[in-house]
């Protein structure tokens, strides 16, 4: 089996106030019933999975993970078109629709995934990225993207056309995008580590307490996390 360097896998970058990445329409996550948990209230989502952690003035979120390999599960198509994104944020959870993130992702027929959105700057599966967004406005931001194992970063500063943040929640989520849920795909699992988010006053945010989300999908669960300690997730698959 190739390296995952040697793969023909490469993963796109996610930027933006709200969904489209670089765009600027509202969406929201599509979710179902919470349950009580030992971290939170487990919440069951169609299309997010990972960890929400509820506050105010929520400006600064940041992470750092190896970005997961991807494959087409047992019984499902090869010729499907497969999305799977990786991201931190702020907002995006209903009655706060618009969504400040950064991130990486994968979209593609296997076994050629492929999409770098953004110019000059590349990101392959295995590699560890540092994602941070902040919220310089209601309206603005600031999303910083370090590919740790290449030296690479940019910086990005998104606008918002269409509302305001209410920055009310932090986020660290693996995502199934699209306002429909796209097929998606198995992947190995992951770590989100060094998970921290600051509000306005200087308070520190952590995992503790932080609601998990999982996805499920047709009475199957795809995806879920469970919480390590206050500042490291694990992202499954199943």
């Amino acid at each position: 089996m190739p390296s995952p360097r040697a793969s023909a896998c490469m993963a796109m970058i996610l930027v933006g106030v709200v969904s489209g990445y670089v765009t600027s329409s509202t969406k929201r996550p599509m979710t179902s019933l919470a349950t009580a948990s030992l971290f939170g209230r487990d919440h069951s989502s169609l299309n997010w999975c990972g960890a929400v952690q509820y506050s105010s003035q929520v400006t600064f979120v940041e992470g750092t993970w190896t970005v997961p390999s991807v494959s087409i599960p047992n019984g499902n198509l090869s010729t499907d078109q497969y999305w799977f994104y990786q991201w931190v944020g702020i907002d995006g959870v209903f009655p706060c629709e618009v969504l400040l993130q950064g991130g990486t992702g994968t979209i593609g027929s296997i076994p050629k995934w492929s999409l770098v959105l953004t110019e000059n700057f590349t990101v392959h599966v295995g590699d560890v990225v540092y994602v941070s967004v902040e919220a310089t406005s209601p309206k603005t931001g600031t999303i910083c993207i370090d590919n740790l194992s290449t030296g690479e970063s940019q910086t990005f500063n998104p606008v918002s056309q269409n509302g305001s943040l209410c920055q009310k929640t932090a986020e660290w989520i693996a995502e199934d995008p699209g306002i429909t849920v796209q097929p998606f795909p198995s992947f190995s699992a992951f770590n989100l580590i060094s998970c921290k988010a600051t509000t306005g006053s200087g308070s520190v945010i952590t995992l503790d307490g932080a609601e998990l989300w999982e996805m499920n999908q047709n009475g199957r669960r795809l995806c879920h996390a469970e919480v390590n300690s206050n500042s490291d997730l694990t992202v499954f698959n199943g």
